[in-house]
Parts: C-alpha cells; sequence; structure tokens
C-alpha cells in the first residue's frame, strides 16, 4: 500500500482531501459541551478537629455526616475515616 501510494501521489492527495472533507462535513455532529454533565465516584471531605482523639471525631462528626447522607438517593456506599494527624 505504501508502495502504491509512494508512485502515484496524486492517489495520495485525493484521499488526504477525502479524509479531510469527511472530518470537516462531520465537525457539526460532534456533541460539545462546555460545562458537561458528570457523577464523580466519590466525594471527600478533609475536616480538622484540633485537640479531639479519632474516637471523638467518629462519634461527633462521622456519625453525623454518614447520617446526613444514608437519606441522598444514588449514593450506593459511605465511608468515614477519623485519623490522628501530627501537630501542625
Amino acid at each position: 500500500m505504501i508502495r502504491f501510494f509512494a508512485r502515484h501521489p496524486t492517489a495520495a492527495n485525493l484521499l488526504m482531501f477525502l479524509l479531510l472533507l469527511v472530518g470537516v462535513l462531520t465537525l457539526g455532529t460532534i456533541k460539545r459541551e462546555t460545562f458537561p454533565e458528570f457523577s464523580p465516584p466519590y466525594i471527600m471531605a478533609t475536616i480538622v478537629y484540633p485537640g479531639a482523639s479519632p474516637m471523638e471525631v467518629e462519634e461527633s462528626l462521622c456519625v453525623r455526616m454518614e447520617d446526613a447522607v444514608d437519606g441522598l438517593s444514588n449514593i450506593e456506599e459511605t465511608k468515614c475515616e477519623a485519623i490522628e494527624a501530627a501537630p501542625a
């Protein structure tokens, strides 16, 4: 095939023109959105609670957040982690 187009440059140019023409004609049918709608696979929230232990954070924040999200539709799983961070 390469040999054919090397010997017949007119055929190569015609093929290039046809591909360009098809691209220009289909340009109007391509779906474009400025702000496309999508559903992120997860939501992450970071909360700093100075002076609280992970158990206190679990009891006071994680349980309340999980209860608030539990009633929402399209939520398959909720997960909350309470960890002890190094002081800043």
